[in-house]
């Protein structure tokens, strides 16, 4: 089990603003809660991933990220970085899994398909519409995955 603060939950009023308003530190938060799934991961477990408001947000990108590429072994967590640098570039395009870069690698690295058990969500963020502000166009173009209303997971 991880219970991660999410965004705008910083110590600082400032901070506070700035990251919930903007959304300023969800890519940070997409790969600790990864990581923690990565250092943590069992064959057998099951996957249940939970969020209100921003925190909605957080987990449906994170669950979207372990659907799309699989559980990294621990073992190879110091290679996150070049996975999430192709995985960001394919955002939009074609499936992270059809890239040369994952055909090369998923043996080595030991990516684990795995099944998401649950998304429970409420008053998600972008539910109704993903706003037209400059920091969601960033996190686009940055390969954070954005759900879409009606966008359904499956893995």
């Amino acid at each position: 089990i991880v219970d991660h603060s999410g965004l705008g939950t910083g110590d600082l009023p400032l901070q506070k603003a700035i990251y919930g308003g903007i959304g300023w530190g969800l890519d940070i938060d997409v790969v600790q809660i990864y990581d923690f799934i990565s250092n943590n991961y069992q064959p057998g477990d099951e996957l249940f991933f939970f969020g209100f408001s921003r925190g909605a947000f957080t987990v449906r990108s994170v669950a979207n990220l372990v659907c799309d590429v699989g559980v990294l072994s621990a073992v190879h967590m110091s290679r996150f970085a070049e996975m999430w640098e192709v995985y960001r570039a394919n955002i939009g395009g074609d499936p992270f899994r059809k890239s040369e870069w994952y055909r090369n690698n998923k043996e080595e690295l030991g990516l684990t398909d795995v099944r998401v058990k649950v998304v429970g969500v409420w008053d998600t963020v972008g539910a109704l519409g993903i706003p037209e502000w400059p920091v969601v166009d960033w996190a686009m173009k940055a390969g954070i995955p954005i759900n879409k209303p009606g966008d359904e997971l499956f893995c």
